[in-house]
């Protein structure tokens, strides 16, 4: 599949990727040093992947919590033969266009992620320290509407 050049949500699974896991590990190797992603992530979590040419792009999850109909966004991750160029930004923006209107989109970044809390801030995302209580190390971000 060929979806780098779209801005739409497209929703597809990390097991049409061989290699999606050692990806995963090259990006986040502190959360995934010998896991894969099943083991951290919602079996019904949605995954959006961009690729072209069978090659990984950028890729992020998300999933829904019952609590205040939170949406959960995860895992935003870029190779690194492709960052810089919009990927992650217009796969969240695609997520906020689709669901901001029903939904308080949330997401927690590592206190030492600058570029990240760049982009998340830039998109509208602001730091607050009293959502729930965050993984060890990171912050939690809420989109304002």
């Amino acid at each position: 599949m060929d979806n780098s050049q779209t801005d739409d949500l497209i929703e597809d699974s990390p097991e049409n990727y061989p290699g999606f896991d050692d990806l995963l590990r090259e990006i986040f190797p502190e959360c995934y040093p010998n896991d894969t992603y099943r083991d951290h992530c919602p079996d019904d979590s949605k995954w959006v992947i961009k690729s072209k040419d069978g090659v990984i792009i950028a890729f992020c999850n998300y999933y829904f919590t019952g609590r205040k109909n939170h949406l959960i966004l995860s895992n935003v991750g870029v190779n690194p033969a492709y960052r810089r160029q919009g990927h992650a930004k217009s796969m969240i923006k695609s997520i906020i266009e689709k669901f901001s209107s029903n939904h308080e989109i949330l997401l927690h970044v590592k206190k030492g992620n600058k570029p990240g809390k760049k982009l998340y801030t830039g998109l509208g995302f602001n730091l607050n320290a009293s959502l729930m209580a965050p993984v060890k190390g990171e912050q939690w971000y809420r989109y304002a509407k």
